[in-house]
């Protein structure tokens, strides 16, 4: 590990260090900020602002609904991929092996792998608030509806990432890894709610059971950027936000077992062999 990274999560500030380096990351904000200026100049000479303060509040909640639904798409293309290969690229280049001999756990290890994973998407998202700040000059948009539509884009994020992370579990290849992940985000954003409808028409019941379980997998469905200020006191935030959550949680601990086994044996047991090893090896005589 290099001098200069913090001793606790290692591997997170090493793969977040690993893909910000060099200037890419920084183009890639670059291009984002850019598409959020080119949105907001796209609303201003579509709808146009005039002198008329009255008109204002109607030209932010236009401006607010834009950027909204712009990095929510922004956050669905670009999250699966992001976590695709963490561990399949170091599958392909033959380095797990070198970092199961790390005595990190692999609690320590998954987790440092995906938030290293998705540093990248966070510090996107976070370097447009500048630019959404924007709306509140115009008014009929509240900081509490803002921080709930970046509640909704950052937990969409993260669930779509932790799924491109389990198909890299899952597959040794990079390319099929990120093929499947995108499979996988098409199968939730899609598959899963064409078929709750196709039930919900022979079984009315069907859909009331299932409504919060198509919103916490389809979160496109939840665009309603009307209500978002309301909806941080509704149940149907909170539902959907949880529903997320459990998804993310769940694609984790698959994770986790997956990387269990190609460990082969328990963390605490793989420590305790990797420190015998190396005493045994600080032992051994250095042949000049």
């Amino acid at each position: 590990m290099a001098w200069y990274l913090p001793v606790y999560g290692p591997v997170f500030w090493e793969e977040l260090r690993r893909r910000l380096r060099g200037g890419r990351g920084f183009v890639v904000l670059f291009v984002y900020g850019l598409v959020l200026v080119a949105l907001m100049l796209g609303a201003t000479l579509l709808r146009g602002v005039g002198d008329d303060p009255r008109e204002w509040p109607e030209f932010g909640r236009l401006l607010w609904n834009i950027f909204f639904f712009g990095q929510m798409v922004g956050v669905l293309l670009i999250s699966p991929g992001l976590a695709a290969g963490a561990i399949s690229s170091e599958r392909e280049g033959k380095t797990l092996e070198h970092l199961f001999l790390t005595p990190l756990s692999t609690f320590a290890f998954v987790f440092g792998k995906f938030f290293g994973a998705i540093g990248q998407m966070l510090v996107m998202i976070l370097a447009g608030l500048p630019i959404v700040a924007v709306v509140f000059q115009y008014g009929d948009v509240s900081p509490k509806e803002v921080l709930a539509g970046y509640a909704v884009i950052l937990t969409t994020g993260v669930l779509y990432a932790a799924l491109g992370f389990l198909a890299s579990c899952l597959f040794t290849r990079t390319v099929i890894a990120i093929v499947w992940a995108y499979g996988f985000m098409l199968l939730a954003c899609i598959g899963l709610p064409v078929a709750i409808v196709l039930l919900a028409l022979f079984s009315p019941q069907f859909w009331f059971a299932s409504s919060s379980f198509l919103y916490s997998t389809c979160p496109l469905l939840l665009l309603d950027v009307e209500n978002l200020s309301g909806a941080m006191d509704g149940a149907q935030f909170w539902t959907t936000a949880g529903g997320m959550l459990g998804w993310t949680v769940a694609a984790l601990l698959a994770s986790t077992v997956l990387i269990r086994r190609l460990r082969g044996i328990g963390p605490f047991l793989y420590r305790r062999v990797s420190l015998t090893v190396a005493r045994q090896n600080s032992r051994m005589p250095t042949v000049e």
